[in-house]
């Protein structure tokens, strides 16, 4: 199965920057939208589920940053609660290296959970300085010499929400200019994963209706 047709990738690039663009505050942010170009492509070379992967990966690399974690909601959690309650897991991750890792019980209360419930970005220049670190995340953040990151709100098509949190290892930290690129990023990964869905479940939908369909009109009733 390819990915999608080059005309369907250029027109989802155009309508994500425009409405990216809309989604700034006073519409007063005009930043280069060559790294929504870039995902919007990735996006429309994948042709399984798990190239998200390679959606993040675009992104880490528009940010000049190490690698990035997608966290998402649990499935028990309820961040409108009052006080909300809940925690993250992650749900897709890229880093350069390759390297692989897996969390889950993420506290709200941390950067990447307050990023969620209040659906605000945050910036980490220093993340030594960092309070609100979770202390289960901590041990990797040590290990992997990250030095600062930061973190915008995800709405997921199907409804769970969660944060994008783009890590560096080097000490040069975030411009506001690179968050709300984040931000803008992160308002069109949601969007193109499903249409990414949409597109693999029609196709093997069609892929198995050909492959029974003579079969089929060979049984006697």
């Amino acid at each position: 199965m390819g990915g999608l047709a080059p005309w369907k990738a250029a027109g989802l690039a155009r309508l994500c920057h425009n409405q990216a663009v809309k989604s700034e505050v006073g519409g007063e942010e005009r930043l280069e939208h060559g790294p929504i170009e870039a995902l919007v492509y990735a996006a429309a070379a994948q042709t399984g589920l798990s190239g998200i992967c390679n959606m993040l990966e675009s992104i880490a690399k528009s940010l000049n940053a190490y690698g990035c974690f997608l966290w998402q909601a649990s499935d028990d959690s309820d961040l409108d609660g009052s006080p909300p309650n809940g925690s993250l897991f992650v749900m897709a991750h890229w880093f350069e290296d390759g390297r692989s890792w897996a969390f889950d019980g993420i506290e709200l209360h941390s950067v990447v959970g307050q990023v969620a419930v209040t659906r605000k970005r945050r910036n980490v220049p220093r993340i030594d300085e960092e309070p609100a670190v979770s202390q289960k995340f901590k041990w990797w953040v040590r290990q992997n010499n990250i030095r600062c990151f930061c973190a915008v709100p995800v709405s997921f098509v199907d409804g769970p929400r969660g944060t994008l949190a783009v890590y560096r290892k080097s000490a040069q930290p975030f411009t506001e200019e690179a968050v709300l690129m984040a931000q803008r990023l992160a308002g069109v990964l949601p969007g193109l994963y499903h249409a990414v869905r949409d597109k693999i479940s029609f196709e093997l939908v069609s892929t198995i209706e050909r492959l029974i369909g003579p079969e089929s009109d060979n049984v006697e009733d």
